[in-house]
């Protein structure tokens, strides 16, 4: 079966491999890093069709992982802890989709899951492009449990850009 998210990582192979330094001396990934990330649709693959995914089979979204970690470490990683989000919020209702995607198919999201967590409590996540590089202000997502899709949820963000430096 064809996996066009790879085939554009591989097209990219050598630039992910050559900002490898670069993301390990900011200690973060440099907005290039992301933006090949965004451009390859790695992201994505497991978001709806609907908002711009890719519906992608895991398998596919692993060896695409993998493949982007081979290159560069540090965008693998990020590739595959904030591109795993987009199947659990796809498996929420169509209002808390809506609330993440509808005004930009484009938006990322992540989650620290404190191992605290649970329907008696409140969880907070925040979500944003990766590691400052972010196109917006980040999102924030509250709810009174953290177990997808039994979250009432509460979406904001800025479509403001960050100042350039």
């Amino acid at each position: 079966m064809a996996n066009p998210v790879l085939d554009l990582v591989e097209e990219r192979a050598e630039e992910i491999a050559s900002l490898g330094a670069d993301n390990e001396k900011a200690g973060k990934l440099t907005d290039r890093a992301a933006e090949l990330l965004r451009e390859t649709g790695v992201i994505r693959m497991f978001q709806p069709k609907k908002y711009g995914g890719a519906e992608a089979h895991p398998a596919d979204f692993a060896e695409t992982v993998m493949r982007i970690a081979s290159l560069d470490g540090s965008t693998g990683w990020v590739a595959g802890i904030v591109g795993v989000h987009p199947w659990e919020m796809a498996m929420c209702d169509a209002a808390t989709q809506e609330a993440i995607w509808g005004e930009d198919n484009d938006t990322w999201i992540a989650s620290p899951t404190p191992r605290w967590a649970s329907s008696s409590r409140s969880t907070a996540a925040t979500s944003s492009t990766a590691a400052g590089a972010s196109r917006r202000a980040p999102t924030t997502v509250t709810g009174s449990s953290w177990a997808p899709c039994s979250v009432t949820l509460r979406a904001t963000w800025s479509s403001r850009r960050r100042a350039s430096t």
